[in-house]
């Protein structure tokens, strides 16, 4: 089990069994797309909205069947790489997590298909779970988005010109909504209140935008090394992400605008030039307050070892240096 986890025996045990779900559903594919799911699906990442799904499920001291969050877990990791597949078709990008992306070594077309299967998969885990406790709408919402924000995105690739308002509405539905869902998912599998639900929902929506701004600053101020990834990578790939925007509305002589209309971008240059007008610095306090948000939310839940460990994850994803 992934080392982020070491310390929480309790949800390292679960996310075990999500795994093993996970292993088992794919084992089931098809033709030539079976060993690559099977070798894309081991390569673990920290399995952050699976483990937000076995924690929600344990709100108010809930005990949910086992068997059931399992499957909804693993649904939402299924989900979760599959946009990772689809994000990484439309930047182009090389490398994931250290390693090749599924479309550098099969192409698009296949890589395509195999991001689609994962999505068809995940819906069938979820219709594991009786309908009355699962709102499919509220499903099908936050997958739209998430769907819907990777349309923008495309579509704004070069557009350094975007507010932080619209900024803010992408991300939360690129990455808060499906935190949003998982949170959702584990309260709704222990049939907890409707009013508990929208608090874990809420929840797991604003650790989604803190989650995300925090990634965006790391473009710009982490270790390559560490990320698996190029810094700078959005720069280069023309998304605008909030340390960006925030150099933008500081940059009174307008130096970096006029630098980001260069054929191709300077990355290294405009990325010094964002660290110097404060961008990451002004995103982190943005960062802050979606943390705020996610705290009050937090303390409306009873007290319990649940609510203790969705804190801690709280405080590790919006404090993480790599």
């Amino acid at each position: 089990m992934n080392n982020f986890w070491k310390d929480e025996p309790l949800v390292s045990r679960g996310l075990e069994q999500v795994q093993s779900r996970i292993e088992q559903t794919v084992s089931g594919a098809r033709g030539f797309i079976r060993p690559y799911l099977q070798q894309l699906l081991t390569q673990q990442g920290k399995m952050l909205r699976p483990a937000c799904v076995l924690l929600s499920s344990r709100a108010e001291g809930a005990a949910a069947d086992e068997d059931e969050t399992a499957d909804l877990a693993a649904g939402v990791e299924l989900i979760h790489t599959a946009s990772l597949i689809h994000d990484d078709i439309i930047d182009e990008a090389p490398l994931r997590r250290g390693e090749s992306t599924l479309h550098s070594r099969i192409g698009n077309r296949k890589a395509v298909v195999a991001g689609d299967y994962l999505m068809a998969k995940a819906f069938s885990l979820f219709s594991s779970v009786p309908a009355d406790r699962i709102r499919p709408q509220v499903v099908s919402d936050r997958i739209g988005r998430l769907c819907e924000s990777e349309i923008d995105q495309d579509g704004e690739m070069g557009d350094f010109s975007i507010s932080i308002g619209h900024y803010l509405r992408r991300i939360g539905g690129k990455t808060a909504a499906l935190f949003s869902l998982s949170c959702y998912l584990g309260a709704a599998s222990s049939n907890l209140s409707r009013l508990q639900q929208h608090r874990l929902s809420r929840f797991g929506y604003t650790l989604g935008m803190a989650f995300q701004i925090q990634d965006d600053i790391l473009d710009y101020r982490g270790d390559e090394r560490h990320l698996g990834k190029e810094t700078a990578r959005d720069l280069q790939a023309g998304i605008a992400t909030l340390p960006l925007l925030c150099a933008l509305q500081n940059d009174s002589s307008g130096a970096l605008a006029q630098l980001l209309k260069s054929h191709p971008v300077r990355a290294d240059e405009a990325c010094d030039m964002v660290l110097r007008l404060g961008g990451p610095a002004e995103a982190e306090s943005i960062a802050e307050a979606y943390h705020r948000r996610a705290r009050r939310e937090l303390s409306r839940l009873p007290a319990g070892e649940a609510s203790v460990m969705l804190g801690r994850l709280l405080d590790r994803l919006t404090g993480r240096s790599r």
